[in-house]
C-alpha cells in the first residue's frame, strides 16, 4: 500500500526527479547521472520508492551507456495509484476505523 513518503533529503531528490519526467520516467543511470548521486545511494533511494508505492516499472525499457536494456521507472500519480487500489486502500482505512463492510 501507497505510504507517506519517508523521510529523507536524498529520497526526495529522486522522486521530485522521477515527477518531473512523468509520464515518461528516468533508467537509473540517468538519474544518476542527473542528480550526481552515487549509485549505491540513488539505487535504494529508489527501490524505497518502490516499496512505498510512489515508483513503478514503466514496462518500458532504454539502453545504457553500456548499450544494455534497463528499466524506465515512472511516478505513480495518486488517482492513478488509487484506481488500481481503490479497494485494497478502502479496507485498509475500515480496519483503521474498525467499521462494518
Amino acid at each position: 500500500m501507497r505510504v507517506s513518503l519517508r523521510s529523507g533529503t536524498q529520497r526526495k531528490m529522486v522522486l521530485d526527479l522521477i515527477k518531473s519526467a512523468y509520464p515518461d520516467g528516468y533508467i537509473d543511470e540517468e538519474m544518476v547521472q542527473i542528480l550526481g548521486m552515487n549509485p549505491n545511494s540513488q539505487r535504494p533511494r529508489r527501490v524505497e520508492l518502490v516499496e512505498d508505492g510512489w515508483t513503478v516499472d514503466s514496462g518500458l525499457r532504454r539502453l545504457t551507456s553500456y548499450s544494455e536494456e534497463a528499466i524506465v521507472w515512472r511516478y505513480v500519480p495518486w488517482s492513478e495509484w488509487l484506481k488500481e487500489n481503490r479497494e485494497r486502500f478502502l479496507e485498509s482505512l475500515r480496519q483503521r476505523a474498525d467499521l462494518p463492510d
